[in-house]
């Protein structure tokens, strides 16, 4: 019980980081804003990712990582919650698929 206690705090601060480093990225255009609606999809997409068995089993990609694959899915018009966490999952399981606006 204890261990899954730290890995949980782990987790979160690994999540805690990835929204404040995203938050303050110099390299994120200011045409790439979201309204409120967007940025709630977007959260709730990669909490549920990183609480996901798949996430720790296939530690192929950080909270940071998926993060930063939500935000170029968000950034190519995706919005729609079930699909951006698919996406996500592909990335997870090493699936080569590439989507637009991200790099290998």
């Amino acid at each position: 019980m204890r261990q899954q206690a730290y890995r949980f705090l782990d987790l979160l601060r690994t999540i805690t980081f990835a929204v404040i480093w995203l938050s303050k990225a110099p390299d994120i255009s200011p045409a790439m804003s979201y309204d409120p609606a967007t940025i709630a999809i977007l959260r709730r997409a990669l909490d549920e990712v990183v609480r996901d068995s798949r996430f720790y089993r296939h530690k192929s990609a950080s909270a940071l990582e998926i993060a930063e694959h939500l935000l170029a899915r968000a950034a190519a018009g995706e919005r729609n919650l079930e699909e951006l966490k698919s996406s996500a999952f592909e990335k997870l399981i090493g699936n080569t698929k590439q989507f637009p606006n991200q790099a290998a």
